[in-house]
């Protein structure tokens, strides 16, 4: 039975080779650093995914619409590229839909400039201490790298490609048929629900320091 992955299809279309990397704007290589274990996990899944049938599907007003079936075996970047769009739309974009901190930065974008520059400051000092060098090349699609990029302030991401990468990746292989069923209570403890938990207060600690800017300007 095929495996069934969340690709657009207006990103699907661009490639003039979709079995082929892209290296013309449509994929982009970079470099990610995945937990131990989750490492090891994710290893596991791209070699029980490079010889299954996969099946492509966009998601319309009627759901799930099915457009194209790929035949084994797959090359790694065509796997890597297909999962990361996947895991940004299902899993990523859904965690951090964030309306609330979004008419925050509205806000603030129509204050004075004052209010930007520390805002900016302040949120790049905290992004750093989240961030952490990468090691691993990995090929994303263009738009999911967009995706994992959000939530943003300003252009600043409040999470690195990789945790926020990690954490799609660790619900995908939770939720997984592929995955044995005696790893999956340590991923939810190891992985989902720690990291869940640290989205949660870092958005929460942003909103309350974008709030409290706004209701206390910078003075000159």
């Amino acid at each position: 039975m095929p495996v069934e992955f969340h690709f657009r299809k207006a990103d699907y279309e661009k490639y003039d080779d979709f079995t082929k990397f892209s290296p013309f704007g449509d994929d982009e290589r970079t470099k990610i650093d995945l937990p131990v274990g989750l490492r090891a996990m994710y290893h596991y899944l791209m070699e029980k995914l490079k010889n299954r049938k996969i099946t492509l599907y966009q998601t319309t007003g009627e759901g799930r619409m099915p457009y194209a079936t790929l035949e084994p075996p797959h090359r790694k970047a065509v796997l890597q590229r297909i999962l990361s769009q996947h895991l940004a739309l299902e899993y990523w974009v859904k965690k951090v839909k964030l309306n609330e901190l979004n008419d925050l930065v509205k806000m603030a974008e129509e204050r004075t400039g004052r209010i930007i520059v520390r805002l900016d400051k302040e949120i790049d000092s905290h992004v750093r201490t989240l961030n952490s060098p990468r090691s691993v090349n990995f090929v994303f699609n263009s738009s999911a790298r967009g995706i994992f990029s959000k939530p943003d302030i300003f252009g600043t991401p409040l999470f690195s490609l990789s945790f926020a990468f990690s954490y799609a990746l660790a619900c995908y292989l939770y939720d997984s048929p592929l995955i044995p069923t005696s790893w999956k209570e340590g991923i939810k403890a190891d992985f989902v629900d720690p990291m869940a938990r640290e989205i949660r207060r870092t958005i929460e600690e942003v909103g309350s320091f974008v709030k409290s800017v706004l209701e206390e300007p910078p003075s000159i």
